[in-house]
């Protein structure tokens, strides 16, 4: 009989084995959620993210159309009216590696001004991506890269349908304004720094209809001031204090001087919240300056 009794008793133990032999193999693999950032690092993440810090204005305010308030558990204080309930942890220039430790954070979201603070943060172990949000396109790519980590594809889909619904739209109601064609330059900066293509300004000046003729060159160049001539434009955006140089190399050319909008506070980022109010105030300027140029005034541009 003992024989009997062992004899169960081994195949009880082979049969719940093999149980969990099977269970095992059908467990599913832990879930890895990958992002290429603006830094081009990969950033893994081994699990959904629940406790995150956002520092990108952008991203803050799209997590917060996206009704993901709750996974915000600290942002800067600049952001902080976003987010009610989040640790506010001072300006966003400011912000150190002990106190994002201290929020005890799955996923840490930086804006490109913060591209120092994120390299940082992954030589101690965090999860933290930097976002630019530079061009056009990167409005539409970013939904989809942020989709798995918010648990919001379906958000994310829409988002990137009615941006391209929007740009589409505007595109077609530019054809009828009065800048349409025009040679545009973009000066960036007080360095005679030339925003060509491939870049925010290139993109806006295309969705409004006019040439940038500062697009045979790529990205961003300096160039000498008389080398505007060269590129002919008819309308200059730049800061004011670049006039006076400007004006010296038309007049000795005796080339016929462009119109000026002075543009001395901008920006070369843009978010899903103002792009198309960007491109609006630009037409605007842009058409303004045309009609007033008769008169001889000069205008002078906002953000």
């Amino acid at each position: 009989m003992w024989k009997r009794v062992l004899l169960s008793g081994l195949a009880l133990v082979f049969t719940l084995t093999t149980v969990a032999v099977v269970a095992v193999g059908y467990q599913k693999e832990p879930q890895v959620l990958t992002v290429n950032d603006d830094s081009n690092d990969l950033t893994q993440c081994f699990q959904v993210p629940q406790r995150i810090v956002v520092l990108e204005s952008a991203v803050a305010r799209l997590m917060q159309q996206w009704q993901r308030e709750n996974l915000i558990v600290a942002t800067s204080s600049e952001l902080k009216h976003l987010f009610s309930t989040a640790e506010d942890l001072g300006s966003v220039g400011e912000i150190t590696v002990l106190q994002l430790a201290a929020t005890r954070p799955d996923l840490i979201i930086c804006g490109a001004e913060q591209e120092v603070l994120v390299h940082e943060l992954r030589t101690y172990g965090y999860a933290a991506i930097m976002v630019r949000l530079d061009r056009l396109s990167s409005l539409l790519d970013w939904p989809e890269k942020l989709a798995d980590l918010l648990t919001a594809r379906q958000q994310a889909a829409q988002t990137v349908r009615l941006l391209e619904k929007e740009l589409s739209e505007f595109a077609v109601q530019t054809k009828s304004r009065a800048a349409v064609g025009k040679r545009v330059i973009w000066l960036t900066d007080s360095q005679f720094t030339v925003a060509g293509r491939n870049t925010l300004e290139d993109d806006l000046l295309q969705l409004v209809g006019v040439v940038n003729v500062g697009a045979v060159l790529n990205k961003y160049t300096v160039v000498q001031p008389e080398d505007l001539t060269v590129l002919d434009p008819q309308v200059i955006i730049a800061p004011e204090v670049l006039r006076p140089a400007i004006e010296k190399v038309f007049w000795a050319d005796g080339e016929q001087m462009p119109l000026f909008l002075f543009m001395d506070e901008w920006t070369n980022t843009v978010g899903w919240h103002d792009v198309l109010s960007k491109a609006e105030n630009l037409a605007l300027y842009l058409e303004a300056l045309l009609k007033e140029a008769e008169q001889g005034a000069v205008l002078s541009a906002g953000n």
